[in-house]
């Protein structure tokens, strides 16, 4: 599958991957760092669509580290 991004994107990105989500979400590490700023990239053993109610934990484990990187 191809990812085609129009511009890059400066703001700082961080991206966690949950594997059951749609797979047009789920870009490999060298394809979002084409488009985006990434400054975290997370693939997570399990969790789909649905993560907030699948894994709550470590959803906002994720949110919080991502912001924590947004201060570096």
């Amino acid at each position: 599958m191809a990812f085609f991004f129009t511009r890059y994107v400066k703001t700082p990105t961080a991206i966690t991957i949950f594997p059951g989500d749609y797979p047009i979400s789920n870009p490999p590490l060298s394809a979002a760092k084409r488009g985006y700023n990434v400054v975290q990239y997370t693939a997570m053993p399990s969790g789909g669509h649905f993560a907030a109610l699948e894994k709550p934990e470590e959803l906002v484990s994720e949110i919080r580290a991502g912001l924590r990187s947004l201060g570096k």
